[in-house]
């Protein structure tokens, strides 16, 4: 009974920190990851959006370009 109980505080004490360590570290990589990847996502969104609304400004204004060159070409002819 004895050496059954050194053995098993053996073990707890040889891989116990081993076993605390990969407990730790795995929360540290399950709270840094769920937070990050959802902050990551929404300005992403952001970034996109804004990128959007621009591309559609963009394509506004060369509309009235192209417009207005072919209403000068029409006016020379």
């Amino acid at each position: 009974m004895e050496s059954e109980s050194n053995f098993i505080f053996e073990m707890i004490i040889s891989w116990g920190p081993i076993i605390l360590l990969i407990v730790i570290w795995a929360a540290f990589v399950k709270k840094s990851g769920i937070g990050s990847s959802k902050k990551y996502m929404i300005e992403t969104t952001q970034r996109l959006n804004e990128q959007l609304d621009e591309m559609k400004k963009m394509n506004e204004n060369l509309n009235r370009i192209c417009k207005l060159l072919s209403e000068k070409n029409n006016l020379k002819q």
